[in-house]
């Protein structure tokens, strides 16, 4: 990874000249960013070409502050560009990253294969606010092109090919046409690699980035902790429809660990709880997953074996979970005890707090009514009840039950299965890089593929 703008003037590992360009207000109240408020500000870098020339991947990423007005003709405001020749607001050549007047970011990106080229570019509407700081990044696989915007990826478009290598510098705040970026920009950077979207994610500063784990066990993705609470307070804060009376706050409930915005203690490193059924449900496909059931739990408590507990055969310690034994009077932040680590390195699955399943039970008081089971134990439950830690035992609650002593794993299909084919061998690499050789399922038409 080359940081090739850092707040100042980066730490540029080519040629570099900088015009126009000043010192400015950043998102973090320091003067770190720069300003290319001048007509012919920018930054070129000038043997950049050889190093940006035949690759088949790449990421770049950026903040952005555009000084944009709405009744402005629609113009490309280039982040970072090195085109020689554009029709209009398309470039024919090269590489062009860039926010429109209309809060479109564009990226545009020409390739050869074969000796013929190609030209393939990605919008995204309504996404890049004016007079606020967002985060933007260009990511190519050799199969994809795709743009994100503050973490989340916004659109793609099929491209393949080597990038085309240009005999002119690579821009930052302009291009070579002098299509000039009107605003902030700070953080510059250019990876020679394509980034795993959780990187992604994490360089746009998400508080809501799950940690995704392989389990060979349950053949599944598991997030590898309960879900946080900051990663639902992020979930709460980009989704507008969410129902808040699923969840209870700590200033309702000491022992909750989600935060009204006013008031309240901040239990970010907490796993979320005070969460009903359905709550857990949206969360989880909020982020493009799903509750696990009790058997998919079991499969990666078993591993390769029958162990009893997650971590093995080794009966109950307090160096292993959470548990009322141990003296824990309400949940402690996950993964605090990772010698109770699973087989895939999954913490918590036994101790802290129970989990969500999708799996039911049926009570027949009089009425049929379906009563979710939650899995793996918590920290009220004694070591006298082991059983509900090897999820031989499990909690029974209702739907609409928000209680302290349970809480969320999500779990989702893995890239390159039928339910989440990938875009593109080259996203099976660098999502799944246990992987070795073999078919996989590529594309949303669920054509099989060979990686």
């Amino acid at each position: 990874m080359s940081t090739m703008a850092s707040g100042k003037t980066g730490n540029f590992t080519g040629t570099s000249s900088a015009v126009g360009v000043a010192p400015a207000d950043d998102r973090v109240g320091g003067q770190n960013s720069l300003s290319f408020e001048q007509a012919s500000a920018n930054i070129s870098i000038s043997d950049s070409n050889q190093r940006l020339a035949y690759r088949d991947q790449y990421t770049m990423c950026a903040w952005v502050y555009p000084e944009l007005s709405a009744n402005m003709e629609l113009q490309p405001n280039v982040v970072i560009g090195q085109s020689t020749s554009m029709t209009g607001s398309i470039p024919e050549d090269g590489f062009s990253m860039y926010v429109s007047t209309v809060n479109l970011l564009y990226t545009g990106q020409s390739t050869v294969q074969e000796g013929s080229f190609t030209l393939a570019g990605t919008f995204a509407n309504n996404t890049v606010i004016p007079q606020e700081w967002s985060h933007i990044c260009a990511r190519y696989d050799g199969n994809f092109l795709a743009t994100y915007i503050n973490g989340r990826r916004a659109w793609d478009v099929p491209l393949r090919g080597a990038t085309v290598a240009l005999n002119s510098p690579l821009f930052i705040g302009s291009d070579e046409q002098g299509n000039h970026f009107r605003g902030r920009i700070d953080d510059v950077k250019i990876w020679s690699t394509a980034l795993p979207e959780t990187e992604i994610c994490r360089q746009a500063e998400k508080q809501g980035c799950i940690d995704w784990v392989y389990s060979p066990y349950s053949q599944l993705q598991m997030s590898r902790s309960e879900v946080l609470t900051k990663i639902a307070q992020e979930w709460v804060a980009q989704d507008p429809s969410i129902n808040q009376a699923n969840l209870t706050s700590n200033a309702d409930n000491v022992d909750c660990n989600f935060k009204d915005r006013a008031i309240g203690r901040d239990y970010d490193e907490y796993p979320m709880n005070c969460i009903n059924y359905n709550g857990a449900e949206e969360l989880c496909r909020f982020y493009s997953a799903r509750l696990p059931t009790l058997s998919e739990l079991a499969l990666e408590k078993n591993a390769d074996s029958i162990r009893n507990y997650p971590w093995g055969n080794i009966d109950l310690r307090c160096g292993k979970l959470v548990m009322a034994d141990c003296g824990a009077v309400r949940s402690r932040p996950a993964c605090s005890k990772t010698a109770g680590n699973s087989a895939s390195g999954l913490c918590d699955l036994a101790g802290n707090v129970a989990e969500w399943t999708m799996s039911t039970t049926v009570s027949m008081g009089g009425n049929i009514v379906a009563q979710f089971e939650a899995a793996g134990g918590h920290y009220e439950t004694p070591q006298e009840d082991k059983q509900y830690f090897s999820l031989q035992t499990n909690d029974v609650l209702m739907r609409s039950d928000k209680v302290p002593t349970v809480g969320i794993r999500c779990v989702k299909e893995p890239i390159g299965t039928r339910e989440n084919a990938a875009k593109s061998c080259a996203e099976i690499f660098v999502e799944r890089p246990d992987l070795g050789s073999g078919h996989y399922w590529l594309d949303d038409d669920k054509q099989q593929g060979t990686y």
